[in-house]
């Protein structure tokens, strides 16, 4: 839901985010990152292995996580530059 509803959104206002407020926030929804564990690895006959990924394997869900956590680290740096440019319009319009 994260992925399809908020960073498409967040990438289409990078260009008119003055224009308009963004509405969707990761604050909106109360949702965990996927597990990094690829598919293979959920299911194991020894119990204490399921879900446990091989170390020096990434997952290949890894890099989905790392898009949305920079996608957040957009959205936090355009909301602050966007308010300090209205604070600043708003006084040279005194």
């Amino acid at each position: 839901m994260l992925a399809d509803r908020v960073v498409p959104e967040r990438q289409s206002k990078q260009f008119d985010i003055l224009l308009r407020n963004i509405t969707l926030s990761s604050n909106s929804f109360d949702l965990d990152l996927p597990a990094e564990v690829d598919d293979e690895y959920w299911e194991n006959d020894d119990a204490a292995l399921a879900f446990q990924q091989p170390p020096g394997k990434p997952a290949l869900v890894a890099s989905f996580n790392t898009f949305i956590k920079l996608s957040q680290i957009m959205a936090f740096a355009l909301i602050t530059l966007v308010s300090k440019a209205i604070f600043f319009l708003m006084r040279c319009n005194q």
